[in-house]
């Protein structure tokens, strides 16, 4: 039976030199798109939520002032929106340079109507979609 074996092995050809490099092309162009597609997938950074903490300093009839007290990272003003008791309002930034940033005060400013003790304050980051701060104004 052993020989028999032997015989079978010996007699078996390999696989084509042709089909093995066919074989090892097609191996590689799938691994190859397989990493790319991984690598590709990690660069894009996506829209990520920054987080924003802020305390209430000053508030008048128009207007309200924040000190930014925490920031995940600096943020564009102009990539939030923001309403007080659900008017709509101006963002200002105490630096001037449109990022907000630990350190600085925020001022939201209505246009029209008043602000009241109770208003519930929202600030929105448009690009995530995603509620930053929400508040009530004390």
């Amino acid at each position: 039976m052993i020989r028999k074996i032997r015989g079978w092995i010996k007699d078996k050809a390999g696989v084509s030199p042709i089909i093995a490099i066919i074989l090892m092309v097609a191996i590689t162009v799938v691994l190859a798109a397989t990493i790319y597609v991984w690598v590709s997938g990690m660069g894009k950074g996506g829209t990520s939520t920054p987080s924003l903490s802020l305390v209430q300093t000053s508030k008048n009839a128009t207007a309200i002032s924040y000190l930014v007290s925490g920031v995940s990272e600096p943020i564009d003003k102009t990539e939030l929106t923001a309403t007080i008791g659900g008017a709509s309002a101006t963002i200002t930034e105490s630096d001037g340079d449109g990022l907000i940033e630990a350190g600085e005060t925020l001022t939201l400013t209505i246009g029209s109507g008043t602000v009241s003790v109770g208003d519930e304050v929202t600030i929105v980051h448009t690009p995530s979609g995603s509620v930053i701060f929400n508040a009530k104004v004390r």
